[in-house]
């Protein structure tokens, strides 16, 4: 029986993956061969004592090769920072984050932020930003607990925090989830599903809006089973079961005797410390309207992967994929036909979000 789409799907997963270009590279072993020379001591020279440098470790798609290439070509590295330090001694991370931004700094060439979660370095060309480096400040306590640095140059005393967190945990739980062939499908499933997203908010004005990243991994970590027929890989099938699986994650309240939705919930909880909910920033908006808007494109993005699975051709089926995923999916000749799916769900039809 063959596999429907497969063809396009290779040749479309080959046309989104980013791999680190070596200038990345370079930048990153820049940024931390300059705190490795610079950072203990500038730290001393301004009463932080007894503060080692424990190690950077690489975090985010880059670590688990999940990284596509954006629509405005502008793309981000991970690199985190665990020092040796006694947080309740220190208890206020953005004074080591401003020292961190201050050692990075050069005139007219490179000026850090400090961020909420990070300190970031942005990279340009031609007065347009090509990249960026974020560096997570943490803190690795005498028990080895481990504690990110959060707060802005200029928050309140009680948005500046050390949490409890585990980046190497995560780290390693992708990693178990991403081994062997199987894993090989969920790294193409998870580089769909941020493509789709790419396409779907790429005119967003406000990030919250936007389902992030780390959710769509996640959520197809959890629901991920592989797909195959005949021992080959099914990623058409896969797809739709993942995007089936998180639109079953949200529990819709509509109003009494109506069908207009009222509000939308859903919880994507990290799978290590501290547990946090990463949805979180898209449920603080006005009338619950950020997770609403996510519900209908996923119900949309369900409906085209199912009427895809249903359709007789090809043809017919990349014109419904392409629709969600965008023009770099090619759409085959109308010669081609493929056996309908066994998948129950909805009939072919028209999603109205």
């Amino acid at each position: 029986m063959p596999i429907k789409l497969k063809k396009q799907f290779k040749e479309f997963h080959e046309a989104i993956a980013l791999n680190e270009s070596n200038e990345l590279i370079e930048k990153r072993e820049k940024l931390q061969s300059c705190l490795e020379k610079n950072l203990v001591y500038s730290l001393e020279k301004n009463g932080f004592e007894n503060i080692k440098i424990v190690k950077f470790i690489d975090q985010g798609s880059y670590k688990i090769n999940t990284t596509i290439k954006s629509k405005d070509n502008i793309y981000d590295r991970d690199v985190a920072v665990i020092l040796e330090l006694d947080p309740d001694t220190y208890d206020d991370p953005v004074e080591i984050k401003k020292i961190v931004r201050d050692i990075l700094t050069i005139e007219n060439q490179r000026y850090p932020l400090i961020k909420e979660p990070c300190v970031t370095v942005t990279y340009t060309e031609e007065s347009e930003e090509k990249y960026h480096i974020d560096m997570p400040i943490y803190a690795q306590d005498d028990n080895d607990d481990i504690f990110l640095g959060r707060g802005k140059e200029f928050a309140n005393e009680e948005n500046k925090i050390w949490e409890p967190a585990d980046p190497e945990g995560l780290n390693d739980y992708f990693t178990e989830k991403l081994k062997d062939d199987d894993g090989k499908q969920l790294r193409r499933i998870i580089r769909y599903l941020k493509k789709w997203k790419s396409e779907k908010y790429s005119n967003s004005e406000n990030d919250n809006e936007i389902p992030p990243s780390i959710a769509l991994t996640l959520l197809a970590c959890e629901y991920f089973e592989a797909k195959k027929i005949e021992s080959k890989y099914d990623d058409l099938e896969a797809l739709y079961y993942i995007v089936y699986k998180i639109f079953e994650e949200f529990v819709i309240n509509n109003e009494l005797f109506s069908d207009e939705i009222q509000s939308v919930e859903m919880t994507c909880n990290l799978p290590v410390i501290p547990y946090s909910d990463v949805l979180i920033k898209m449920k603080q908006s006005d009338n619950n309207v950020y997770l609403i808007k996510f519900y209908k494109r996923i119900l949309k993005f369900k409906t085209a992967l199912k009427n895809a699975i249903d359709s007789e051709f090809d043809h017919e089926a990349a014109e419904y994929i392409q629709k969600e995923l965008g023009e770099e999916f090619e759409i085959p000749s109308k010669e081609n036909t493929s056996k309908k799916s066994d998948y129950p769900d909805i009939k072919k039809e028209d999603s109205f979000a």
